[in-house]
């Protein structure tokens, strides 16, 4: 507890006016008072918490006991998702099984394809290279013709050339 007499004569004792020792006791009175815990005040606060200690500690039976009863029923989910799982591994299987099925007749389809391409691919080959052939000849002709009509012109040509220098020179 707070001793005002003994606080107030030291600050007499340091100097300080007995009215300005009075005023600081009356305030460190007030503040003290509003703001300082007692042991009533600890006493009180140690029995609330005990109370709270006891009523979480029953809370927290309370929880174990929803939390065990959870544990059971997650087992028993546990199980019922084996059971599913035992299900889809075989679901996943018959789907293999088709899948194969399906793989092997695209791979026969696929095959027949390929074949029917590659003789397609053969024959166009063979009609190319007889347009390719049929062209060339008539690229020969062509040439032949050229030449001849060539020829014929170049003679009407000199023939005219030398029919001109006759009526020149004449």
């Amino acid at each position: 507890m707070f001793n005002s007499l003994k606080y107030a004569k030291i600050l007499e004792s340091s100097g300080i006016t007995r009215k300005q020792a009075e005023a600081h006791i009356q305030v460190l009175s007030r503040v003290m008072g509003e703001d300082v815990a007692t042991k009533h005040d600890f006493a009180h606060l140690n029995n609330k918490m005990d109370s709270l200690q006891a009523v979480l500690r029953s809370d927290m039976r309370a929880l174990e006991s929803t939390m065990n009863g959870l544990d059971s029923r997650i087992d028993g989910l546990d199980s019922k998702i084996d059971g599913l799982d035992s299900k889809i591994d075989g679901v996943e299987g018959k789907i293999d099984g088709v899948e194969g099925k399906m793989d092997s007749r695209f791979q026969q389809v696929n095959d027949k394809f390929d074949s029917k391409f590659e003789f397609l691919d053969k024959k166009m080959d063979v009609g190319f290279k007889q347009v390719d052939e049929k062209l060339e000849k008539l690229h020969y002709k062509l040439q032949y013709d050229l030449l001849i009509k060539m020829g014929a012109l170049m003679t009407f040509l000199f023939g005219a050339a030398l029919g001109v220098a006759g009526l020149l020179f004449t």
